[in-house]
């Protein structure tokens, strides 16, 4: 894996789950965003794994991650370059059981 930015955090008190999320830039290949689930007796919900598509080349802006709660686990979002929007902000539910 590349250099690790934009971290962010969240949490769900209800179910007691913690997610990180962060951008990465990964070699020549490009940059996206991860993102990791535990529970707050440090057991894994989701290892760390990527939410969003690699971009295809590498990128010389940082990946800015945010993370909200949500009924189903966490909203992510980060910013990133696709070839078909461009630059944008891009989401993903990440539903967790």
């Amino acid at each position: 894996s590349g250099a690790s930015q934009g971290l962010s955090a969240s949490a769900r008190r209800d179910r007691g789950w913690v997610a990180v999320a962060w951008g990465e830039q990964w070699g020549e290949s490009g940059s996206g965003a991860r993102i990791t689930v535990g529970d707050t007796r440090g057991r894994p919900l989701l290892a760390p794994t990527y939410a969003s598509e690699g971009a295809g080349a590498m990128q010389s802006y940082t990946v800015y991650t945010g993370l909200a709660p949500h009924p189903e686990g966490f909203l992510l979002v980060w910013n990133g370059w696709q070839r078909e929007a461009n630059y944008a902000i891009y989401a993903r539910l990440v539903r967790c059981r």
